[in-house]
């Protein structure tokens, strides 16, 4: 296309023909050109190596119709048919039905959809909800309308939660039982918090005490003093090898841990917990002893 210095091909073409095919993925380009040539389809490809609809200014139906109308030796006229990408009412039924298929299921798909749209502008400012053509949730067990959403301002990351309308979203064998779900990203929440908002924590785990082993005859013991914290609320690990404590302490110090916890390291064979940071080693025992309030759970912090 040379008005926007893109090619209008990277792969071997089919025959001649009056389909054209745009595309943002030069790989799915390619493999509708594969299949077109087993079918025997003509086709002309227009590839476009950008993301239509999200800040590049072209008309992707022109660009299909350039395509076709440059190719010498074809007679014929060009029909241009396309829909918009995004929607802020429902004038993408129209769009959509322009262009001649017509199938029970897509009618009632474009109803559906026309009546969220117009129930969400109802119920919040126009275009915080749009119809966007390009959704396409891979889960085949959605029966109705899907979404994503995205962050104003941080489009960029994709979507940030998505769903979509199960008809049989579980049964009890006599009757089926429809809903719409909603899954979260939270890592990719986190993840943005962490590289934009500069957010961090105290420690990089949650545990707050790490359980020494002494060797590894002596794990089930340290294993055992770990249930013992768990059940009182008290975050803790067992230390992964029978190391000395030296090594031990500073695998407890890489990962932020403030306590260590030593089985049998007293006198009389009693336990002693040390807090890595001051360096004072106090008996203790599992059942009693208390964490500080300060250091049983990671903080959030701002740089």
């Amino acid at each position: 296309y040379p008005g926007a210095y893109l090619d209008r091909a990277r792969a071997d073409m089919p025959a001649p023909g009056r389909v054209a095919f745009v595309s943002q993925s030069g790989a799915l380009c390619t493999s509708v050109l594969d299949w077109a040539r087993g079918e025997g389809i003509g086709a002309v490809l227009v590839p476009l190596a950008i993301g239509l609809g999200r800040g590049a200014h072209l008309d992707h139906r022109r660009v299909a119709v350039d395509a076709l109308e440059g190719r010498p030796g074809e007679g014929h006229a060009t029909r241009q048919v396309g829909v918009d990408v995004f929607h802020r009412d429902g004038g993408f039924v129209d769009q959509v039905r322009a262009l001649g298929v017509d199938h029970p299921l897509l009618q009632e798909g474009l109803q559906t959809l026309a009546e969220v749209m117009s129930a969400a502008s109802a119920a919040t400012r126009p275009g915080r909800v749009v119809a966007d053509m390009s959704v396409a949730r891979g889960l085949d067990y959605y029966t109705g309308t899907v979404y994503e959403t995205q962050l104003v301002g941080f489009e960029s990351w994709g979507s940030v939660a998505g769903g979509g309308r199960y008809d049989a979203l579980a049964s009890d064998g006599a009757t089926t039982y429809p809903g719409v779900g909603i899954s979260v990203g939270i890592t990719r929440l986190v993840q943005l918090l962490i590289a934009r908002r500069g957010l961090t924590t105290t420690r990089s785990t949650p545990s707050a005490v790490l359980v020494a082993v002494t060797d590894d005859a002596g794990r089930p013991r340290s294993a055992a003093v770990a249930t013992a914290l768990r059940a009182r609320g008290i975050p803790c690990e067992v230390a992964p090898k029978a190391d000395r404590f030296g090594k031990q302490i500073r695998y407890a110090d890489r990962r932020g841990i403030p306590y260590v916890w030593f089985p049998g390291a007293g006198d009389d064979d009693g336990d002693q917990v040390k807090d890595i940071r001051s360096g004072a080693q106090v008996p203790a025992q599992a059942p009693t002893w208390t964490c500080p309030d300060e250091d049983l759970r990671p903080a959030l912090r701002t740089d």
